[in-house]
């Protein structure tokens, strides 16, 4: 009889502690029925831009994108972002005469907080670097990629630059960030 009773115990206090998964959000804005078809773990064979956490894939999409984008044709791209948890969350980046506008859908994301459904900026700017960091007690090289949209027009590397190190540190600038990648250099 007491084994019954802390049996009962323990399950009245595991059933207190279960943890509800919040049901599946939709995409509700523009491209609502392109975000719906994608798959919930795109692949190499997706013409989709990935950016994950063991590095970037597909990167003939975005390079495909951005040259023409660079020119302001008419362009789209689809981007991946896999969360620290593994969600997907896509992007959509438009590119037309008009300027840049990206679409965000999260509603892949667990932990997704309120997403700003559109973006709408008149410049992409697309920033990359290598850094040494210490892994292990140990320097090594790492990759460090940004992509940007902004209605602010830089006229040289310089004064980019600049503005970037202030957003780095905080500071309210405007560039937003469509995607962002560091890891180790391959």
């Amino acid at each position: 009889m007491k084994r019954f009773l802390i049996l009962l115990i323990a399950l009245l206090i595991l059933s207190g502690c279960t943890v509800k998964k919040e049901e599946k959000r939709d995409y509700e804005g523009e491209y609502a029925e392109v975000f719906r078809l994608l798959p919930d773990r795109p692949g190499e064979e997706d013409e989709i831009f990935i950016i994950a956490n063991d590095g970037i894939h597909n990167e003939k999409v975005w390079d495909d994108f951005y040259t023409v984008a660079k020119e302001k044709e008419e362009a789209d791209v689809i981007i991946a972002l896999y969360t620290i948890e593994g969600d997907v969350i896509y992007e959509i980046l438009r590119c037309d005469p008009d300027g840049f506008r990206l679409f965000t859908d999260n509603s892949r994301d667990a932990y997704a907080s309120t997403a700003v459904p559109m973006q709408k900026r008149a410049h992409l700017y697309y920033y990359g670097f290598t850094s040494n960091e210490e892994v292990n007690g140990e320097m090594k090289p790492f990759d460090n990629r940004y992509c940007f949209i902004s209605d602010i027009l830089y006229k040289d590397q310089e004064s980019f630059e600049k503005d970037l190190e202030r957003y780095f540190e905080g500071e309210e600038i405007d560039l937003y960030t469509v995607w962002a990648y560091s890891g180790l250099s391959r």
